[in-house]
C-alpha cells in the first residue's frame, strides 16, 4: 500500500523560498497535520547564526510550526490568510543543526464560527496544540503554545 500524498506546501501556502519552512506533509486531517522540514547546510541564515557553530534560529522553528498550522487552515477554500498573532511559553530544548530533519509537531486546531455572522471567516484557535518538534530519534527540540 503506497503512502498518501498531499498537496505540496507551495500550492497551499503563500510563502516561498527562502521563507517556506515546510518541505512535505506526512499526514493531514480536517483538524490535525504532520509535516517535515530539512534545514539544509547551505541555507543563508547559517552563515550568520552562528559562524563556526551554526544552528537554526528559534524563530524559524516557531515559523515552521506556524506554517504547518497555516497549511491546515488554508486547505479550506474559504480561508484566504492565516496570521500568527501570539506565542506562549516557547522553549527551545536542543539546537537544530544544519542537515537535520525536523517534524514540526502535530498541530491540532479548534474551529469556531463567529457568533455575529455564521458565514464569516473561521477563527482558528489553539495553534498551541503545537507542542514538540521532533527529530527522527524522538528528541524534543522545541515546544510552544499559541
Amino acid at each position: 500500500m503506497s503512502a498518501p500524498t498531499f498537496v505540496t506546501p507551495a500550492d497551499v501556502l503563500p510563502h516561498r523560498p527562502p521563507f517556506l519552512f515546510i518541505d512535505r506533509v506526512l499526514e493531514c486531517t480536517p483538524t490535525s497535520i504532520r509535516a517535515v522540514r530539512v534545514f539544509k547546510p547551505e541555507e543563508e541564515f547559517f552563515r550568520g547564526h552562528f559562524p563556526g557553530n551554526p544552528i537554526v534560529p528559534g524563530v524559524l522553528l516557531v515559523e515552521a510550526m506556524a506554517q504547518a498550522f497555516a497549511y491546515l487552515a488554508m486547505r479550506d477554500d474559504k480561508v484566504k490568510g492565516v496570521y500568527l498573532t501570539g506565542i506562549d511559553r516557547a522553549r527551545f530544548r536542543k539546537p537544530v543543526l544544519p542537515g537535520q530533519e525536523i517534524e514540526p509537531p502535530r498541530v491540532s486546531a479548534i474551529v469556531v464560527r463567529s457568533a455575529r455572522s455564521p458565514r464569516s471567516t473561521r477563527i482558528w484557535r489553539n495553534c498551541g496544540s503545537v507542542r514538540k518538534a521532533l527529530k527522527p530519534d524522538g528528541v524534543n527540540l522545541v515546544q510552544a503554545n499559541g
